[in-house]
């Protein structure tokens, strides 16, 4: 099975790449800076991987900021 993952770079997105290697499963994850979600024209990779599930792990986790970085926070 070939799954696309975002935020594969935080806690939750490493440990769906390991059990997905584990498990024999093909994931791609590009980094935040290959990937920005808050920038969707610069997404090269779906037509190229053309995954048969996606996964959204990506998270703004700066809590005590999202008040300051409302904008960035709602992106």
């Amino acid at each position: 099975m070939k799954i696309f993952l975002t935020g594969g770079e935080g806690q939750l997105g490493t440990e769906l790449i390991a059990q997905a290697a584990a498990h024999g499963m093909d994931i791609l994850a590009p980094s935040l800076a290959k990937m920005d979600l808050t920038r969707p024209s610069r997404s090269i990779f779906w037509d190229d991987f053309q995954p048969e599930a996606v996964i959204n792990a990506a998270a703004y986790t700066a809590v005590d900021r999202a008040e300051s970085e409302s904008d960035l926070a709602f992106a």
